[in-house]
């Protein structure tokens, strides 16, 4: 379940623990709020926090940007990131949107788990991350093909 939250210090402090030098700082996620209109959501399961989703609508273009996608790790593996991600990709409010993301090279897992999603490839950002790897571009829009997945 998706519970929006506020608290950009819990946000920070899960993003340090999970992507150490990778992870975003308190002036990032703010710029993320005021220039993106990202929001921050809490992944809950039976009253236990299990990851975190942060994204971005873009309106007058009808882009939703997810951002960052993190499952703890003693919770990978069990189908969270998919339920959530297919639950947000197919709100009836959110149909109308084309969703974007951007995955490391390196993260086949990640990069399998959007491919399920009905995620496609579109493109490849060089030296995107902070250690040097490339990020792979993908998108997801509803069609009448992958409305029904």
């Amino acid at each position: 379940m998706l519970v929006p939250t506020l608290d950009l210090h819990l946000i920070q402090k899960y993003d340090k623990h999970n992507f150490h030098e990778e992870a975003y700082s308190m002036e990032l996620l703010n710029k993320l709020i005021f220039h993106h209109h990202a929001e921050f959501f809490l992944i809950t399961e039976n009253n236990d926090i299990v990851g975190y989703l942060i994204y971005g609508i873009d309106h007058a273009t009808r882009v939703c940007d997810i951002i960052r996608v993190c499952i703890f790790d003693k919770y990978r593996h069990q189908h969270y990131a998919y339920n959530n991600l297919y639950s947000l990709i197919h709100t009836e409010d959110k149909k109308q949107l084309t969703f974007t993301l951007n995955v490391k090279i390196t993260n086949t897992s990640a990069h399998m788990l959007y491919y399920k999603l009905g995620f496609q490839d579109y493109g490849k950002l060089e030296n995107y991350y902070r250690d040097g790897k490339d990020a792979i571009c993908m998108y997801y829009r509803h069609t009448q093909d992958n409305s029904n997945q």
